[in-house]
């Protein structure tokens, strides 16, 4: 397919704003080899009409608890920046009255997903553990506990990045993600008696995460990369 004909889609697309036309471009896009058919299904797997519709094999159910819901995401996206940007989501939409670590936390963490090489992204997973001694602070507040476990994801999966055998990076990222997500449930839903990591994600959450995640898996926009360049002062990337 000619680059006009892509075009001529997006057009359309946008003209309309059917989800049938949208799939069609999203199709298309990935026959010209403009995006990644893994990013097209985690986009399906959050429940994108258009992109659910684009795939040619169906893509799995959306999981419910948090470690089949990063299970799934770890499936989809090996680099494991699709988690990171879950749990940064997260932690953003508890945001009270922070204190200025945690935003601290969060900063790094973006930075981290924006970062254009595995050397940077080591160096700001090294200043995110300067976060681990909050770990085994009990009197934390949920939402300074996801800001500071959604920083350590990003050095736990950088570090393991480096390792060999998927295990033990799977295994490190997981940790932290999940106990970042922990204290974003927390935070809504105040503690339980189940396990939180059992917990079925609350709509405010999973509409914040997919909010953010299905613009940047299909190219559409970056809230990470807006956020970090608004900080830096220079304009929001469309």
């Amino acid at each position: 397919m000619s680059d006009t004909d892509l075009r001529g889609l997006e057009r359309r697309w946008r003209e309309t704003g059917s989800v049938e036309d949208e799939a069609a471009w999203l199709h298309a896009r990935v026959q010209a080899g403009e995006l990644e058919q893994s990013r097209l299904r985690l986009a399906a797997y959050l429940l994108h009409e258009g992109a659910r519709l684009a795939l040619v094999r169906p893509v799995p159910v959306l999981r419910k608890g948090q470690v089949a819901f990063l299970n799934s995401l770890f499936d989809m996206d090996k680099s494991q920046e699709s988690g990171v940007r879950a749990v940064i989501a997260a932690a953003r939409r508890v945001e009270k009255s922070p204190a200025r670590s945690s935003l601290l936390g969060l900063d790094l963490a973006e930075q981290w997903c924006v970062a254009v090489d595995l050397e940077e992204r080591y160096r700001l997973g090294e200043e995110a553990l300067g976060f681990s001694g909050w770990e085994g602070n009990e009197n934390a507040s949920p939402e300074h506990r996801a800001a500071v476990f959604a920083a350590l994801s990003t050095s736990a999966e950088t570090k393991a990045s480096l390792a060999i055998g998927s295990t033990k990076r799977y295994g490190a990222w997981h940790m932290r993600a999940v106990q970042s997500l922990s204290g974003a449930l927390e935070a809504v839903l105040g503690p339980g008696r189940m396990r939180l990591s059992e917990r079925p994600i609350p709509p405010i959450l999973k509409e914040a995460i997919h909010g953010e995640l299905v613009p940047w898996a299909l190219g559409y926009s970056d809230p990470v990369r807006g956020r970090v360049e608004a900080r830096q002062g220079a304009a929001p990337s469309e």
